[in-house]
């Protein structure tokens, strides 16, 4: 997300693309509207996070600060897409 967001703030053209695409459009419009992060992606995210500190405290021999930041980053991404609606403000269902 934070890629797209990036490379759309370089090109008008590919804004207006990704903001109208038939796939990423609706979730984008929705995030931009009422920041809006549905379960799936909000699952999805969560898994990666996970996977991730898993990877960095258990797997990798990284330096014992690597894995402490990791989880800490982590920590704020899971606060952050927590506090977000799952769904549009008046949707049923």
């Amino acid at each position: 997300m934070l890629a797209l967001w990036s490379f759309s703030r370089s090109s008008q053209r590919f804004h207006d693309w990704q903001y109208h695409h038939r796939i990423f459009g609706p979730g984008l419009q929705n995030w931009h509207s009422e920041r809006v992060v549905p379960w799936s992606v909000k699952i999805t995210a969560y898994v990666s996070m996970a996977a991730s500190v898993t990877y960095t405290g258990l797997i990798a021999d990284f330096h014992p600060a690597i894995p402490a930041a990791t989880a800490a980053l982590c920590l704020v991404g899971v606060f952050f897409i927590a506090r977000c609606p799952s769904k549009p403000a008046g949707q049923v269902g």
